[in-house]
């Protein structure tokens, strides 16, 4: 085995660690053993063994390499004189068999690992040559060799299933890890574009059978080109981590967030309808706003959604997202924009929404019925009926702006910049003729009338609400 990181090096020191300390615990049974038959030489040479085998455990985290080389070498000058001194029935010639299937898990250099099993088998010969020439130095009794070919059969064969399952399971681990780097995207860890093919067909196929809902939402950052140019590519990078740690932040275990390309990403929602991709597509708008990374700032991001539809293919599916996402970028940026979201129950009033002047309220509640009017029109009457909505809202803007002169609100012009901004991006979807009526409904609702109540006015009610208490008293 290669040492190729942290992890390699540490699960290989632990492993091998394993083998000597086994064969530590193994040579110290023998020694004694040896010497209770009455052995002269082994226990000695054991005790020598013994030694260095500490000496293997102890240097092994610090230099594996050096470590499994002693072990070795050692191990197998020992066996070579073991099969001398009680001959081939004692089964030590075992070892030497398991050291050269050892020598493969090693970190050497491949020729270092082929000449250390040719190695093996030249002491193997040299061990038997030696014992046909001057036969055996002590002679066990049948039961002494019976129990050590038992016992050494035992050993060996615990080792070589050791082994293997150590094989086995770095091979399982270095599948599932070549397994993980296939299927994400090396920068922010979110799924690659590959992956997305896959688990898009594997949705539809689920759908098929299930009859549930899917949605995606395409999602591209505003001007991502303009933070890698001021700020370079490595702040760049930074952004779209954190853009996929938000999104991460806001959505289900199940739902699959995948890059397909430079700041693009899709976000796949199983058993979710338009409807509520729509609601996580402003949970991760709304975390956005809310964001600001310490160098690029504060930085927004274009949103399309699709709701699968019975009938259409995988890539008609992904390019009507896509679609919704060009006119999202197209419209003014930071929209959403989708043709499946069908809001079913109307909007109720929120006390929050309440400045306490007679005039705003009484507009913002006129825009909360006129919008609850318009969710179950014909669809020949929706884009109509929006720009009624659209005119509303910009009469309510002019007067809320004079008020806001008139108490003398600090941010009176930016809250006449956003109104603007706001204004500006329903007048470019309310011309695209590419843009369905229902799309634009849904920003104009969402963005300019319950979002803009509800991050931007709010800002100002205690401003308005102790400039009505002076004037009262």
């Amino acid at each position: 085995m290669s040492v190729r990181s942290e992890f390699d090096y540490q699960r290989f020191v632990v492993q091998s660690n394993l083998v000597y300390i086994g064969s530590l615990v193994a040579t110290s049974l023998y020694m004694l053993v040896f010497w209770v038959i009455g052995n002269p030489i082994l226990p000695w040479t054991s005790l020598v063994l013994l030694i260095i085998n500490a000496f293997v455990v102890w240097i092994n985290p610090k230099r594996p390499r050096m470590a499994s080389f002693i072990y070795i070498s050692t191990m197998s000058l020992h066996g070579v004189f073991l099969i001398t001194q009680l001959g081939v029935t004692s089964g030590f010639d075992f070892f030497i068999f398991n050291l050269a299937g050892l020598i493969m898990f090693t970190d050497w250099k491949a020729y270092w690992r082929v000449l250390g099993v040719l190695t093996e088998i030249l002491l193997m010969i040299l061990a038997y040559a030696i014992l046909n020439q001057q036969g055996l130095q002590f002679v066990l009794t049948p039961a002494q060799s019976f129990s050590f070919l038992i016992v050494n059969t035992f050993i060996n064969i615990a080792g070589i299933a050791n082994s293997v399952a150590y094989f086995r399971n770095l091979v399982d681990q270095n599948t599932t890890r070549l397994f993980d780097l296939s299927i994400t995207d090396p920068l922010t860890h979110a799924f690659n574009r590959g992956y997305f093919d896959v688990k898009l067909a594997e949705e539809l196929t689920r759908i098929e059978r299930h009859a549930s809902p899917l949605s995606i939402i395409t999602f591209d950052l505003d001007l991502f080109k303009q933070v890698n140019d001021k700020y370079g590519h490595p702040v760049g990078d930074e952004v779209l981590k954190q853009l996929v740690d938000i999104a991460k932040g806001t959505v289900r275990n199940t739902d699959l967030l995948f890059r397909i390309g430079g700041e693009e990403f899709v976000l796949m929602l199983p058993d979710t309808n338009g409807s509520g991709a729509f609601v996580v597509a402003r949970k991760i708008q709304r975390a956005l706003r809310q964001n600001k990374h310490p160098i690029a700032g504060t930085y927004t991001a274009s949103f399309g959604i699709a709701q699968f539809r019975r009938g259409e293919t995988k890539d008609s599916f992904y390019e009507r997202a896509d679609h919704n996402l060009y006119a999202a970028k197209h419209g003014g940026r930071d929209l959403i924009i989708s043709d499946d979201a069908d809001i079913l129950v109307p909007l109720e009033w929120d006390p929050q929404w309440e400045s306490g002047h007679p005039r705003i309220d009484a507009q913002h509640k006129a825009l909360v019925e006129f919008s609850n009017s318009i969710l179950h029109a014909q669809p020949e009457e929706l884009l109509p009926l929006t720009k009624r909505l659209a005119a509303m809202v910009t009469a309510h803007f002019v007067d809320e702006e004079k008020i806001l002169n008139e108490i003398g609100y600090s941010e009176a012009s930016h809250h006449h910049a956003i109104h603007q901004s706001e204004l500006g991006k329903a007048a470019l979807l309310l011309e695209r003729a590419d843009v369905s009526s229902k799309a634009v409904f849904l920003f104009v609702l969402n963005n300019v009338v319950i979002d803009h109540m509800l991050d931007s006015d709010v800002d100002y009610f205690p401003i308005l609400q102790d400039y009505l208490k002076t004037k009262a008293l």
